[in-house]
């Protein structure tokens, strides 16, 4: 079915299958039953009811029989009354000679029914002083009896139709109390599976074990929720891992490698230049040295907290490891353009701004920090180019710091001054 899933019975429709198999197959199986039950039941009744009206019959005729008279013995026999169903009567003397007979033409469904069964035979013998005089022989019957038959059957299936009927109404009332909150949940489920909707809930059912599959469904969204929030937090602290200094908090190297060649695209399509800076402390691993490598780390926090003080909008800056850092300026239109203090220039601001001196324990350090520049386009047209000549610049303010010795220094702090009185 062109890769898709045939769609199978609904659980209503499967339900009012299954009651209407079962219904249909009760009402064939009580209708049978009940017909043998019942037409047994009356053939007896039917068999014992001729037998006694054969009886009652031969005593009528008894007087016609001793006189002799067989108009009398008919008039008996035709007196039987039609209700009795009896289709034929018939008067015998002791020899056998036939005295006298009655017959009824069958009439209606029924009594074409009873005649084509041919219906019951009974006789009884006419009994005088107590001798045998003579025999009444009485045929059908059946007539009354497949009238109470079908009356029988009839009410049979009235009260198997308000069966079935009161059936049909339990079964579907108990059918919507399972399908309605299996419905519910097969919409929460295709929404959380095609929407990614994890927010609704199936409702309470009053079926204990629908109930339970609610609660479980529940559970399950609940926890797909939280492993969800969990993962997305996990992820989220992944990526600030991944891509962030955890030191400083600055972005990291490989954010860093990732955000300078879209900046330069970027600049390129707008036409714009943008700056490079390259910074190292001086003398960094000798304040590591003297106070210590928390004394160091204070210290690269310090200066990250300065550069993001200072940056101009739309800067960033990254530490790329060690005490390296990075910022990148993009667009930049000129230097009198941007925010910085000092001299006016780019590399006197940011310097100036990270060079001013920071108490670390007994002693105010005064950080020396060397900067390089390079102009994108000016300088490079790529990104690898430009971060290895303002890498390179760097070091060649770092090479006339050294030449000055002016790197990073510290003096003790006024307070913590020796007195030259007490030497």
């Amino acid at each position: 079915m062109n890769g898709q899933h045939a769609r199978g019975s609904t659980l209503i429709e499967s339900f009012a299958r299954a009651q209407l198999m079962v219904y249909v197959a009760a009402i064939l199986l009580a209708s049978l039953g009940a017909s043998l039950v019942g037409y047994h039941y009356l053939h007896e009744q039917t068999r014992r009811h001729l037998n006694n009206l054969a009886q009652i019959t031969a005593i009528e005729t008894q007087p016609a029989l001793i006189f002799d008279q067989d108009s009398s013995a008919a008039e008996v026999l035709r007196a039987i009354p039609a209700e009795e169903g009896v289709t034929r009567a018939e008067l015998f003397d002791a020899a056998g000679k036939l005295r006298a007979s009655s017959s009824i033409e069958a009439d209606g469904f029924g009594g074409r029914m009873a005649a084509y069964l041919d219906g019951e035979r009974a006789a009884a013998k006419v009994i005088a002083d107590g001798r045998v005089i003579g025999e009444v022989r009485l045929q059908g019957g059946q007539e009354p009896m497949l009238h109470a038959l079908f009356g029988l059957i009839g009410s049979d299936l009235l009260v198997l139709a308000f069966v079935g009927l009161l059936s049909v109404a339990v079964t579907r009332r108990n059918t919507h109390r399972i399908a309605q909150p299996l419905t519910q949940l097969r919409t929460i489920m295709r929404s959380a599976i095609e929407h990614r909707d994890f927010t609704q809930r199936a409702p309470v059912a009053d079926i204990a074990e629908v109930n339970d599959l609610r609660t479980e469904f529940n559970t399950l969204l609940d926890e797909i929720v939280h492993r969800d929030q969990t993962l997305r937090a996990h992820n989220s602290l992944l990526r600030r891992l991944a891509f962030h200094d955890v030191l400083t908090g600055l972005p990291n190297r490989a954010m860093f490698e990732r955000a300078l060649p879209e900046t330069l695209n970027e600049c390129a399509r707008s036409q714009a230049r943008a700056a490079l800076l390259y910074l190292d402390i001086d003398s960094f691993k000798a304040v590591n040295d003297t106070f210590g490598h928390v004394a160091g780390d204070y210290l690269l926090i310090e200066t990250a907290n300065r550069m993001q003080h200072w940056l101009p909008d739309g800067a960033i800056a990254a530490r790329l490891g060690g005490d390296e850092f990075v910022v990148l300026v993009a667009p930049w239109l000129r230097p009198e353009s941007l925010p910085l203090q000092g001299d006016g220039d780019l590399l006197a601001g940011l310097q100036a701004a990270l060079e001013q001196p920071l108490t670390i324990g007994a002693h105010l350090i005064y950080p020396g920090v060397s900067v390089g520049i390079a102009i994108y386009p000016d300088s490079a047209s790529d990104a690898d180019t430009l971060l290895q000549l303002a890498d390179k610049a760097m070091y060649s303010v770092k090479g006339t710091h050294y030449a000055a010795a002016a790197v990073t220094r510290w003096t003790p702090v006024p307070e913590f001054a020796p007195d030259p009185s007490k030497h």
